[in-house]
Parts: C-alpha cells; structure tokens; sequence
C-alpha cells in the first residue's frame, strides 16, 4: 500500500501518447496494492474509463469534462480515495492547465519522435508554469519513455 494520497495525471499535449493506456495501468496497479484509487477521465474521448470498466472493476471510475468543476471536485474526491488517477486530454487546453494545478506528479508520456519530444517539453513547461501559481513544487514531472 502506498503511504498516503496522490494525485497523478497523465498529461500531454499531443494524442496518442498511450496517456489513457497507462492511466488505466496505473490505477490497476494501485488498487492490486491495496489502496482506493479513483481513475477521473478528463479526456474527451473517454477511453480510459471505458477501458477500467471492463479491465480492472476494481477501479472506480468518473467522468469530468469541465475544467471549472474540476477545481471544487478533486478536494472532495481526496476526501474518500487514496489515490486519484487522471487521463488528461490530448491538447494544452484549459482542462490541462486545470489538471496540472491539481496534480501532485504529473506524468508526460513521450515517444522517440521529434512531434513527441516537442510536445513534452511544451507540456513540462505548462506543468512549470503550474507550480509557479501553487507555489508548493508541485507537480513533480516525470517523464515516461
């Protein structure tokens, strides 16, 4: 069991990162260690809770789409999970600066082409900008090869 929350994100600027796949991965992960973990799908294609569902139900899932709403529901949602997993969208949009505010690590997945390592770096720099406006550090950045 992990030792206390987190909230990670998947977080990339560009589609097609594997960001809903190992969202899934993750939050599997952290339940098979014994810890509540909550996957939110702020992607608008959906894809990772979707995925959950079928692949790991013991994983709960939730939906949010509006980057607004965000800000009041992840305090109430730390309240009663361990651990909360979030699949960004594929795009510097709001709901991505949103996330990235929230997030204790957020997590860029990259590939080996230049597209992606451009996109990564734009993204680390939003997470940067990020931790400017908290103020505590956070998020941590990691980037997954």
């Amino acid at each position: 069991m992990l030792c206390c929350w987190v909230i990670f994100s998947l977080n990339q600027i560009k589609g097609g990162t594997m960001k809903s796949s190992f969202s899934v991965h993750l939050a599997g992960f952290i339940a098979e260690q014994g810890s509540s973990v909550l996957l939110l799908d702020c992607d608008p294609l959906q894809a990772s809770s979707l995925w959950a569902r079928k692949a790991c139900p013991q994983v709960k899932t939730l939906t949010q789409d509006d980057p607004d709403k965000l800000f009041d529901l992840v305090p109430s949602l730390v309240k009663r999970h361990d651990h909360i997993v979030i699949d960004g969208p594929g795009s510097a949009s709001e709901m991505t600066r949103a996330i990235l505010c929230l997030t204790d690590i957020a997590i860029i997945p990259v590939g080996p082409s230049n597209s992606d390592l451009r996109a990564a770096d734009e993204t680390s720099i939003l997470a940067m900008k990020a931790s400017g406006l908290r103020g505590d550090g956070k998020p941590t950045v990691v980037w997954l090869p």
